[in-house]
């Protein structure tokens, strides 16, 4: 199997929009848009249903947080023992058993439990497919296919949002709804992930230069880009409806459709990997923290009134799904070599900050109000905007790892480029 350097890239045309990138979209868009953020667009329904309070509801979105944060503790070696494959049904299997257990539950006992497998499942989707990116595409179609599968969260927000308002307070039957796309999802990626071999080991640049690492390997910026993305999106994940009823003035019916909003928001999020090429990563990295941390502040303060509201959402989804993919370009950046340990690495960071975020976020509604929790949320963002290097520390160098070994022709290849020929020099 022949080597395929970041240098030396074939001459041809790219496709993004291969049947990877449109499957893993799909295999994300259920367990994240549906499964583990559906939780927040359906919890005052389950709160009223199991009698919750906030600081109650905060505990089940943790468990769904601390479903991901443990399947990412070992995703990276689960890839490398078993294949990106294996893992990536593993994580649709798990959104299958997890949406079903929620649509059945009947105490918050069962909630959580079901919660956390459906947190379970986004850990190991993201890291089996971002590794089969990394070794099934072309080096030109990485960063946007990363960032396309990741805005997969998008489509599954804006179905979850038209089922919720089509279902009204009948939540339990669009949870087992939910379960049978998972299971469709399941079926598509299996058929499309391959175990590729890992490329030889050699120094890269990230190995060269460890210093000011933590001690997951990840540079400190982007750790601390990690954790406070974790702390500061918690709010609205859990409890977003919630203020664009109390602080939004939207009704219930339209409140649902904040979801849909942040779901078309997030559809320009997931072009942040190709504004990254373009921009470079510094700069589009502050950009989508700055309409991170805006969308916050309007939501919290009601600025413009109601009207509004629903764009202040799409821009916090544009905004999340943005910073997201813009974590798993740059991790992979950072260890090209290791790409499923490296996102599984940076998002276990994400995940404890939402761990944290949600309880305490709970907490400070039911002792403040929903819009001191959010402005609390801004200013952790724009805590974030300002804990980012500059852009020279953002530029690493992709090319100092071995790359993936070419895919073999057949099911989900691309089609094989020409190379350009150099002309002949004179003596």
């Amino acid at each position: 199997m022949t080597g395929l350097s970041h240098q030396e890239i074939p001459v041809g045309e790219a496709h993004p929009l291969n049947r990877l990138t449109i499957t893993g979209a799909g295999l994300i868009a259920v367990t994240y848009g549906l499964a583990r953020f559906g939780l927040g667009l359906f919890m005052p329904e389950m709160r009223e249903a199991f009698g919750l309070s906030a600081t109650g509801a905060g505990w089940v979105m943790a468990a769904a947080f601390a479903g991901f944060l443990l399947a990412l503790a070992r995703a990276g070696d689960l890839i490398e023992r078993r294949g990106a494959r294996e893992v990536a049904v593993a994580a649709g299997a798990a959104a299958v058993l997890g949406t079903i257990m929620i649509a059945l539950a009947q105490g918050p006992a069962l909630l959580a439990v079901g919660a956390a497998l459906v947190g379970a499942s986004t850990g190991w989707s993201t890291t089996a497919l971002a590794t089969a990116v990394e070794r099934q595409l072309l080096a030109r179609e990485r960063a946007t296919a990363q960032t396309a599968i990741n805005a997969g969260t998008s489509l599954g927000l804006v179905v979850a949002a038209l089922a919720a308002t089509l279902a009204g307070l009948a939540w339990r039957p669009v949870w087992l709804a939910f379960g049978v796309l998972a299971a469709a999802a399941t079926a598509l990626i299996a058929g499309e992930v391959r175990d590729v071999p890992a490329p030889a080991a050699v120094p890269s640049a990230a190995d060269e230069g460890a210093g000011g690492r933590t001690r997951l390997g990840l540079s400190a910026p982007l750790a601390a880009t990690a954790v406070l993305l974790g702390l500061s999106s918690a709010a609205f994940w859990g409890f977003g409806r919630e203020l664009l009823e109390a602080v939004g003035g939207l009704s219930p019916e339209l409140s649902r459709m904040g979801w849909l909003a942040a779901g078309i928001g997030g559809v320009l999020g997931g072009a942040a990997g190709a504004a990254a090429d373009r921009r470079g990563l510094a700069a589009t990295l502050r950009l989508s923290w700055v309409a991170f941390a805006l969308a916050h502040a309007g939501l919290a303060l009601g600025w413009l009134g109601a009207a509004s509201a629903l764009a202040f959402t799409a821009l916090f989804g544009a905004g999340y799904m943005a910073l997201t993919g813009l974590l798993i370009v740059w991790s992979v950046a950072e260890r090209p070599l290791e790409p499923g340990a490296a996102v599984a690495r940076t998002f276990l960071v994400l995940a404890a900050g939402q761990v944290a975020g949600s309880p305490l976020a709970g907490g400070l509604i039911d002792a403040a109000g929903l819009a001191p929790a959010f402005l609390a949320a801004a200013a952790l963002a724009a805590l974030g905007l300002a804990a980012l290097p500059d852009a020279g520390a953002l530029s690493p160098r992709r090319g100092a790892g071995a790359a993936p070994p070419r895919s073999p022709r057949g099911r989900g290849s691309w089609p094989r480029p020409q190379r350009r020929r150099r002309p002949l020099q004179a003596g």
